[in-house]
């Protein structure tokens, strides 16, 4: 009896947990020279985390429905430049973004998608390290942060 049950938990927290963790989250930062091209955003997500972007341009606005998007902000609200400032962090689903904005160039110049870390094992690769010859990185236990 016990088994089934336990069974049951575990196909329930599978069934819950898949939706969210085949979700595909990509990251952009987009700099938008144009006013007109910058988003309202929702104040609240829904359910799903997902806020709502709706410019005043209608053909970008045909664009950024083909998203799903979690974050729209300012990337650097208190930058010095006025180029920073006008650069925005963007999370969605839709890994050509880059593409799908491409006929904006002029008002949205950059599009870069940010690349998430590969971490590549614990051991260091630095054949003098891995020697023993570095004591001092020995000290500050650099191999936890390689």
């Amino acid at each position: 009896m016990k088994t089934k049950y336990f069974v049951i938990t575990i196909v329930l927290l599978f069934w819950a947990i898949n939706p969210v963790m085949s979700q595909n989250r990509y990251t952009y930062y987009v700099h938008i020279q144009n006013k007109d091209y910058i988003p309202a955003i929702s104040d609240s997500k829904d359910k799903d985390g997902i806020v709502t972007a709706s410019s005043k341009i209608n053909s970008f606005n045909r664009v950024l429905e083909k998203s799903r998007f979690y974050e729209f902000i300012q990337a650097f609200p208190t930058a010095h430049t006025d180029w920073l400032r006008e650069v925005y962090y963007v999370v969605c689903d839709n890994d050509n973004l880059e593409r799908d904005m491409n006929e904006f160039q002029k008002s949205i110049p950059l599009i870069e998608q940010l690349c998430e870390p590969i971490l590549t094992g614990d051991d260091p690769d630095d054949p003098i390290y891995t020697r023993g010859d570095m004591a001092d990185l020995d000290l500050i236990n650099a191999s936890k942060v390689w």
